[in-house]
């Protein structure tokens, strides 16, 4: 039988069906939908059911969180921010049409 999420998480996974979500199979999607766009009764849900260390692994390999939550959790787990992807600088991009030379 598959771990299954609380109604009251529906609202975060508007975008697929939330009845097909599995707790441990879809564990890095849950948790980063939740991390980054949850309210403090989904928080506490999602600290509740993952790891710190699985929250530090998203984080440190999340390209697409949000500033202000990668902010968040770099701070609350004492994280480098060097290394944390989606608060490092991105690449300055070349027009396109021109050239670099």
């Amino acid at each position: 039988m598959s771990a299954k999420l609380p109604l009251d998480l529906k609202r975060y996974f508007w975008d697929v069906d939330f009845k097909d979500l599995d707790l441990r199979t879809d564990a890095y999607f849950i948790l980063k939908r939740i991390i980054d766009r949850g309210n403090t009764p989904a928080l506490k849900w999602a600290l509740s059911q993952y790891s710190a260390d699985q929250i530090k692994e998203l984080v440190l390999n999340s390209r697409d969180l949000s500033r202000k939550t990668a902010n968040f959790w770099t701070k609350l787990f004492a994280l480098d921010p060097k290394q944390v992807p989606c608060l490092v600088k991105p690449y300055s991009r070349i027009p396109f049409g021109v050239s670099p030379n």
